[in-house]
């Protein structure tokens, strides 16, 4: 009869270690590497959307109270532009840097990789 320690042994030899590949420590430095990469890009562009966004918020609230109704003279008939058609330009521009402002968030949290959009 064999005992539990026999078992044991027998259950041991037939256990085959993995072998690491012999890249493993570059693929690793690589990952490293690749992340840091992403963390500093990722860093520089939240900062330039945060900036973009505030000077294109600003400017375009002072295009936009500013000019109140836009008339143009064409010949004998004058054209007038009403506020909203020249707010929902910004509208749109604002609705498109608040997803551009997400996308950096999430880019600078780890969510999202750097080629993805």
């Amino acid at each position: 009869m064999t005992t539990d320690n026999d078992k044991f042994k027998q259950l041991l030899a037939k256990k085959d270690l993995p072998v690491l590949d012999d890249n493993f420590e570059e693929m690793v430095m690589d990952q490293i590497l690749k992340e840091e990469l992403r963390s500093s890009i990722a860093g520089q562009y939240v900062r330039k959307m945060y900036v973009f966004f505030g000077a294109g918020f600003v400017l375009g609230l002072v295009a936009m109270f500013s000019i109140s109704n836009v008339v143009f003279s064409w010949g004998e008939w004058e054209v007038t532009i009403p506020p909203v058609v020249l707010q929902v330009p910004f509208v749109l521009l604002l609705l498109f840097l608040i997803d551009r402002i997400y996308k950096a968030r999430r880019l600078s949290r780890g969510e999202m990789d750097v080629l993805d959009d």
